[in-house]
Formats: structure tokens, sequence, C-alpha cells
């Protein structure tokens, strides 16, 4: 994927109460639309991977304050959704897609507050 040229990336970020199973996550963000998008040719060599989407606001099953379920998911390609590239991926070999697993992460919202975004710890997880 880098290799040299422009591609067109997509990365979103999924939710779930805390212990959910990755079938339950559901993704999260702007108009639920929780993804970035870019071109390869425009990441920082130095922190591959690495992106930042902005603040984003879990489910109302998450209390303020409290831990979740995340994963990121990632793809290449003009697809509107991680599941439409990962389709069209079984036969194309030209789209990748990744995931990051699900992990635990507190979340940074106050009671009555949207959530604020907490220090870099941990690091911002990397799109592998």
């Amino acid at each position: 994927m880098m290799d040299g040229g422009t591609t067109a990336f997509h990365v979103a970020l999924y939710w779930g109460v805390l212990g959910s199973a990755e079938a339950q996550l559901v993704v999260i963000g702007r108009s639920g639309a929780g993804y970035t998008s870019g071109t390869t040719g425009g990441l920082n060599a130095a922190l591959p991977g690495r992106f930042y989407g902005g603040n984003f606001v879990t489910g109302t099953a998450t209390d303020p304050s409290g831990s979740a379920t995340f994963e990121v998911r990632g793809w290449t390609g003009n697809y509107a959704s991680y599941e439409a590239a990962f389709a069209a991926a079984q036969t194309d070999r030209s789209i990748f897609v990744g995931v990051s697993g699900p992990f635990t992460s507190p979340t940074g919202g106050y009671a009555g507050t949207v959530s604020k975004p907490l220090p870099p710890e941990p690091p911002p997880s990397n799109l592998v």
C-alpha cells in the first residue's frame, strides 16, 4: 500500500459496551460515520499508522467517564464502510482491510457534557 503512490484510505472507530464481542460493535462519530480518511501519500512516515479523527461520543450505555470496548477498522478504496470494503476485498486483491482487534479504554466524558479527549495514555491506536 505504501508504494510511493497515493491510495485512498479510511479509518473508523467502533464502540460497544464494556465486554462486547467484536460482532456487537457499532461505528460511532460524526453523523454515525466515525472515520478519518485521506491518502497514504499524506501519512507521516515518522508515525506510521497513526491517525486522529477528533472527539467521539459513545452510546448512552457507557457511563460518563466509564470504560468501553473499542476497535479501529481501516480500508483502502472508495467504499463508504469497512463492511463494504471487506466484501469487495474477497474478490479484489487491490483492496486492503485491517482491524486493531477489540480493546478496552476509558472514556473522557463527564456527566452532562460531551466527551473530552484523554491525555495520550494509552497512546493512540495504530492501524496494523
